[in-house]
């Protein structure tokens, strides 16, 4: 079973039928993974080599260097790089069924956190230009491509729910998303016993923009196997990975659902074999809801006699810091 790929230029076609098909077929692989793959995105090739090569420099940086930026000891501001072992991602599996882990882990990953250039709630940390230089002015215009790529699929899943295409992009206007670097490093398979590169775990929020390198490891949960999950293999390394977040799943009434993933082994590796496995680097842009917008079901996403599942007044940032506290706490 394979995650499905869907072409983007459908979507930039200028026929209607066409951007029709793709909206919604892109809303029905999404209602059967929660998962999706899209080729040929506004995200260029150059663009994407171009990520991939500042994230290996700046994880390359020695951690004093690193540490310039560091996200502080506290899950606020979530900004900066994050050492091995600072987040716990594997303490929020199971925080939409009400569950709590008592089991534990390790997780051997580092990340950087951005936000918007201009947030003034959660300002933004770098090392210095002379560290890297041209890093914060990329990721600057990087943070500015993925916010444009992700408007476009608001509208998308918008149309393929029928419904109108303005009304997720309109919870969406004041840049309060986040864009993430991750580096997992080399790893003996057979640590992976007992341990996770990222613990399973759904996104906080709205849809999720994943880029990944060709080492592989992904899995994500099947919906309709629980417990059953299916690899996210890359293919050439310039698709485009999205993923529904807890509050597109909270606003359409589970309609579309935020799907447990994690990272593991990759597909055809031996967790008994002592084979040291490569590192790893992705690019992940968490969409995410304006703050202070409510992430209760919408009255657009409700049939005639069917069940709120959600109607508890979170705003989405009250929803995020839930989860946030958790990871860093």
């Amino acid at each position: 079973m394979a995650i499905t790929t869907l072409d983007f230029n459908q979507f930039r076609s200028t026929s209607a039928d066409e951007r029709q098909i793709f909206c919604a077929d892109l809303c029905e692989t999404l209602s059967v993974y929660g998962f999706a793959k899209i080729r040929n995105t506004t995200l260029s090739n150059e663009l994407i080599d171009e990520i991939f090569k500042y994230t290996r420099s700046f994880f390359a940086l020695p951690n004093d260097i690193k540490a310039k930026a560091k996200h502080p000891n506290a899950p606020n501001p979530h900004r900066g790089w994050s050492a091995i072992g600072q987040e716990r991602v594997w303490k929020i599996s199971g925080f939409e069924q009400n569950k709590e882990r008592t089991d534990s882990y390790n997780e051997f990953r580092e990340s950087f956190d951005q936000g918007a250039a201009d947030d003034q709630l959660f300002p933004n940390r770098w090392v210095d230009e002379d560290d890297l230089p041209g890093f914060q002015a990329f990721m600057e215009g990087f943070y500015k491509s993925c916010d444009e790529l992700h408007a476009h699929l608001l509208r998308a899943i918008s149309t393929g729910l029928k419904l109108p295409d303005t009304l997720l992009p309109s919870k969406h206007r004041h840049n309060t998303s986040e864009l993430r670097l991750l580096h997992y490093p080399p790893i003996p398979c057979s640590a992976l016993r007992s341990n996770m590169r990222i613990g399973e775990h759904s996104d906080f929020g709205t849809l999720t923009l994943l880029l990944q390198d060709s080492v592989g490891g992904l899995q994500v949960e099947d919906q309709r196997n629980p417990r059953s999950f299916i690899p996210v293999e890359p293919e050439d390394g310039y698709e485009v990975v999205i993923n529904i977040g807890d509050c597109l799943q909270r606003w359409t009434n589970r309609r579309l659902c935020s799907a447990n993933h994690r990272v593991m082994l990759p597909e055809g590796k031996d967790v008994d074999s002592e084979e040291v496995l490569d590192d790893r680097y992705s690019v992940a842009y968490f969409g995410k809801p304006d703050r202070d917008v409510l992430v209760d079901t919408l009255p657009e996403c409700v049939e005639v006699g069917e069940r709120v599942e959600y109607g508890d007044h979170l705003t989405a940032l009250q929803y995020n810091q839930i989860k946030l506290t958790r990871t860093y706490g």
